[in-house]
């Protein structure tokens, strides 16, 4: 399933930006995530791998999922750290299946037509 890389791209353009900023001011950044998939991993990992100033406590959030919606790469950590992701794009493929289910289980979490919020 093909992904919009372009929407995303300009989020990790101005994220790479805005830390380009910080860095001219002596400020070092941290990356952080929270309720994260490996799209977004995949995403905070491109922008972390241009940015000079990138401090040394970052996080990422996406293992404590019961599954996620990629199918690569593997995103585990290598001595403490997650590798720069090489690939087309930002490095990752969509699961169709997983974003199937996904979807599914989203709309059966909405209200029935009629009822309220």
């Amino acid at each position: 399933m093909p992904v919009n890389d372009l929407r995303i791209g300009w989020l990790v353009t101005l994220a790479v930006v805005g830390c380009a900023v910080l860095s001219s001011a002596g400020v070092n950044v941290c990356i952080h995530g929270l309720h994260e998939t490996g799209v977004t991993t995949c995403a905070a990992n491109h922008a972390a791998s241009l940015i000079s100033n990138l401090d040394d406590g970052n996080q990422y959030m996406n293992h404590p999922l019961a599954s996620d919606l990629i199918s690569s790469p593997e995103l585990s950590l290598v001595d403490g750290r997650l590798p720069i992701l090489s690939g087309p794009g930002f490095g990752f493929e969509i699961d169709s299946d997983a974003l199937a289910r996904a979807a599914e289980a989203h709309q059966s979490s909405l209200p029935a037509s009629g009822e309220g919020i």
